[in-house]
């Protein structure tokens, strides 16, 4: 059975993705994709239009194998955000450590064209980013008079992926620091309303 006639376009991305893994962007090419799977420089051409569209289809492919592996917010429990951002830091550094810093931008969809969507809301990342609006939303202590047109469930949920994207850049094995900020913001401002709305009724 020859697994390039089977799947003929999967073969090829898991050839580029092993490509990337081993050599980073600047070793990924038709060429040494089409060697890899013992096929003709055209064949690719068949599948994808160039480097920059495979490039793009491999990126794709290892964030969504990636996300898809990871536990969604549910599970029966009590919602519980600063618990679900650990599980998938931790997904994600034992996933991404051994790549590096430089490898793992290269992972990253390239900005050049200037897309108006943030990262943070295009696929795969944007079910990451749902369901970290959801927990957002179901955290009972988070008080519903925390959000404001400002400071909203759905910007928050972006500034928590980003923040954790710019963690695992910078090689940092855990997000403490980060949840930390992000305790003392949502859930002592959660507090703090909940006081003064205790205030309210006292007066």
């Amino acid at each position: 059975m020859n697994p390039f006639s089977d799947r003929p376009r999967e073969a090829l991305l898991e050839a580029a993705a092993a490509v990337l893994a081993e050599e980073g962007p600047e070793g990924l090419n038709i060429r040494r994709v089409a060697a890899r799977c013992g096929v003709s420089v055209g064949t690719v051409y068949n599948f994808f239009r160039d480097k920059e569209e495979l490039t793009l289809a491999v990126v794709e492919q290892f964030w969504k194998g990636l996300f898809t592996s990871m536990p969604g917010p549910g599970g029966g429990g009590r919602p519980d955000l600063v618990r679900h951002i650990h599980i998938i830091y931790q997904g994600l550094w034992e996933s991404l450590r051994p790549l590096g810093p430089k490898r793992i931008r290269a992972l990253l969809p390239d900005d050049r064209q200037g897309s108006a969507t943030p990262l943070s809301r295009r696929p795969p990342f944007d079910q990451v980013t749902k369901g970290l609006e959801q927990l957002l939303l179901a955290d009972p202590d988070i008080s519903t008079e925390t959000w404001n047109q400002v400071m909203n469930p759905a910007r928050a949920a972006e500034w928590i992926f980003d923040n954790l994207l710019l963690s695992l850049l910078r090689g940092e094995e855990s997000p403490e620091f980060f949840i930390a900020v992000l305790e003392s913001s949502l859930y002592r401002r959660s507090t703090q309303a909940g006081v003064k709305k205790q205030e309210n009724k006292e007066e």
